[in-house]
């Protein structure tokens, strides 16, 4: 866990950072905002909550 980047959020939440071969996105409890993927120079969303 680590506050969430600046990049993402202004807020002082906090965020889940793992690495994997696929995001599985699909696997993760529905009360989130949003998974991001992170590339060159940014992120990029790639699922939202419910």
């Amino acid at each position: 866990m680590m506050p969430v980047p600046r990049a993402l959020s202004s807020s002082c939440g906090t965020c889940v950072r793992y690495e994997a071969d696929s995001p599985h996105a699909e696997r993760f409890v529905k009360d989130l905002e949003a998974v991001y993927e992170a590339e060159k120079g940014g992120f990029r969303k790639i699922a939202e909550g419910d």
